[in-house]
């Protein structure tokens, strides 16, 4: 499975890394893995979901 670090899923969605801390406190995308250190990695599958719901059209995180 592949994980994308916060910096990199705010560029995939264009937004900012303070929008997905928020979104985070929300509920709406929780990381799919934390760090020891602290730091937060979210899942392929989660960054898809998002844009689709963006209303990206296309869903391919790997081509942002």
């Amino acid at each position: 499975m592949t994980y994308y670090s916060t910096p990199e899923v705010g560029k995939m969605l264009h937004v900012s890394k303070g929008t997905l801390y928020n979104w985070q406190r929300m509920g709406i995308l929780v990381p799919a893995v934390r760090t020891p250190t602290g730091r937060f990695y979210y899942s392929e599958a989660q960054v898809t979901e998002l844009r689709e719901k963006m209303g990206f059209k296309d869903p391919s995180p790997a081509e942002a």
